[in-house]
């Protein structure tokens, strides 16, 4: 299985996610992948100081890693596509319309709450001091662990009983039916989007994303003006 972890600008909450995921896997014994992407990344920015801090801290094995833009061919490639948040989702699913049934809100998905799904959001540390990366690391490592112990068993059944991790041709069924066996919520298309009250914004933001085109919708109204 292949998981892609999506927020804005490919610096904080999407590389944690991966990189605490793969950590998690291997820890597991899975031989599942996970990578990160942003909605309005700009291409080659480094994972902010702070949030390797709070993986350091968690004895995660920190990669290189450079923020890049969401694109079809990542979201092609990937088994589930987890956002940080609710209107993350939607705006990929608004992207991608025939990929929308693999496209979910990671807190949401855990949950299984399709509706309120805004509750469950991962919010922006960028900006934020050590306690702010280390309140979303801590989020993002319970929902990790609920993730992987939902979509092991899953995974498992979707390919008709072969342990994961095993090679790939011995599945009875691809592992591309593991969202859907997992039975999580999702975000629907075009779902009204409830707006929160942006946070602080003084951090530089215009040097770790790109703006959406002149006219388009906001993706992230927690994340607006900054870097994640």
């Amino acid at each position: 299985m292949h998981l892609l972890f999506v927020c804005t600008g490919n610096t904080c909450r999407s590389p944690m996610a991966a990189m605490l995921t793969m950590a998690k896997l291997q820890e597991r014994g899975l031989g599942w992948t996970a990578e990160s992407a942003g909605l309005y990344a700009a291409e080659g920015q480094p994972m902010t100081p702070l949030a390797q801090d709070a993986l350091t801290r968690r004895h995660v094995p920190l990669k290189p890693h450079a923020s890049r833009p969401l694109t079809r061919e990542l979201a092609e490639r990937a088994d589930l596509i987890l956002t940080m948040t609710a209107s993350h989702a939607r705006e990929a699913q608004a992207r991608f319309p025939d990929l929308a049934g693999k496209i979910h809100a990671l807190g949401a998905f855990v949950a299984g709450a399709e509706e309120a799904a805004e509750v469950h959001d991962i919010l922006d540390p960028f900006g934020g001091s050590a306690e702010v990366y280390e309140a979303c690391a801590a989020q993002l490592e319970r929902l990790v662990e609920r993730l992987v112990d939902k979509l092991a068993p899953a995974a498992d059944e979707t390919r008709g009983g072969v342990p994961a991790g095993a090679p790939a041709d011995a599945a009875a069924e691809p592992a591309a039916g593991t969202a859907a066996a997992a039975g999580g919520a999702g975000v629907r298309p075009g779902q009204d989007e409830t707006l929160e009250a942006n946070r602080d914004e003084s951090g530089d933001c215009e040097r770790s994303r790109r703006l959406p085109p002149e006219g388009a919708p906001e993706a992230d109204p927690d994340g607006a003006g900054r870097g994640v």
